[in-house]
């Protein structure tokens, strides 16, 4: 059936439109957290089927998205959302545009349910991305990872480890002004590209949160820390956590000689020596 009013034709089984989660109009660029997503999985379900009857690359994985674990779902909303959005800016990126026959949008889809059942830490990362970034840095994001990382099971550590120092990153490299180019995306993909890297140890990703929290907490200075030679180290995490519980003294000590400690030399010095920077 088709309803005619005023010269306009809908049809009758044409979808409302979705409970949308991000802010209409000016977004907040860089580093920020956004709410709680509090939508049901019925509501997320009928987001699918609003932008599968919008979006010709979402229609085509719909059914296989529908199988997907209901907690990832938020994910699919969230990236179908960003697929629509437009930025108005010279560093706008389209997840709809065809490369090479296939656009971001599509290859992200296709991975998704399959990542959802053997690989769900990749996703879970990838929504906490999503959760911490603006919309430039999250479509940054999202066009770096279709190359096959989010199936890559023997990641699947790295990713559950990384995903507490994601707002750390976006804090540390996205923040500080619009700069009319992707040199702030670039240095947060450097950094997670540190983190979901098998050569690193996950054990040691995980307590980087604790590193930096402790670090802060010495003083109002900025202390540098070199988390390639913590995640890469071989002193074993035990080591590291209880040097951590001295760094604190050894610090406001040098402090007060106008010194600083390498931090990262500090924690994975098996003999807890004190590496003072020049």
């Amino acid at each position: 059936m088709i309803n005619i009013f005023k010269g306009t034709m809908k049809t009758a089984k044409e979808v409302s439109a979705p409970i949308r989660r991000f802010v209409c109009g000016f977004e907040p660029m860089g580093a920020h957290t956004k709410d709680i997503d509090t939508r049901s999985q019925a509501e997320l379900l009928h987001n699918l089927d609003y932008y599968a009857s919008k979006m010709p690359e979402v229609s085509q994985f719909k059914e296989e998205l529908k199988t997907m674990d209901p907690k990832h779902l938020s994910l699919v909303s969230d990236i179908c959302e960003l697929a629509e959005r437009h930025e108005m800016l010279p560093t706008n990126i389209d997840l709809k545009q065809q490369y090479q026959g296939q656009s971001i949008l599509q290859s992200l889809l296709s991975q998704l349910p399959k990542a959802s059942k053997e690989n769900p830490s990749a996703l879970d990362f990838t929504q906490e991305v999503i959760n911490q970034t603006d919309s430039t840095t999250s479509k940054y994001f999202l066009g770096s990872v279709i190359g096959g990382i989010l199936k890559n099971t023997g990641l699947s550590k790295h990713f559950e480890a990384a995903k507490a120092s994601v707002k750390d990153i976006a804090e540390s490299t996205i923040n500080g002004g619009y700069t009319m180019d992707f040199k702030p995306q670039e240095r947060f993909m450097e950094f997670v590209k540190l983190l979901i890297n098998p050569n690193a140890d996950p054990e040691k990703i995980k307590i980087l949160p604790q590193v930096a929290s402790t670090v802060d907490k010495i003083s109002e200075k900025d202390h540098q820390i070199n988390v390639d030679k913590i995640i890469f180290s071989k002193t074993p995490v035990s080591r590291i956590k209880q040097n951590l519980q001295h760094i604190t003294d050894v610090e406001r000590n040098l402090e007060g000689q106008g010194k600083q400690v390498d931090v990262a030399n500090f924690l994975t010095d098996t003999l807890t020596e004190v590496h003072p920077l020049s």
